[in-house]
């Protein structure tokens, strides 16, 4: 899926979205089969994925 974010602050959303997934990655712990480590890579990639989609349509991406 592509999402195309037609607003002047595309540059803005994309950058939220990462700092969110990059703070989720350090708060988080990995899930027990991994060996300890900093944070959980799953969970900040679905964060920001989230974060993205829902401040794309924020912000005005059209739908339809």
């Amino acid at each position: 899926m592509t999402l195309h974010i037609d607003s002047p602050a595309h540059l803005w959303i994309f950058a939220v979205a990462c700092l969110a997934g990059y703070v989720t990655y350090k708060r988080t712990q990995p899930q027990p089969p991994l060996p300890p480590g900093p944070g959980d890579l799953g969970t900040a990639f679905a964060v920001g994925a989230i974060v993205l989609s829902a401040l794309a349509f924020l912000f005005g991406v059209p739908t339809g």
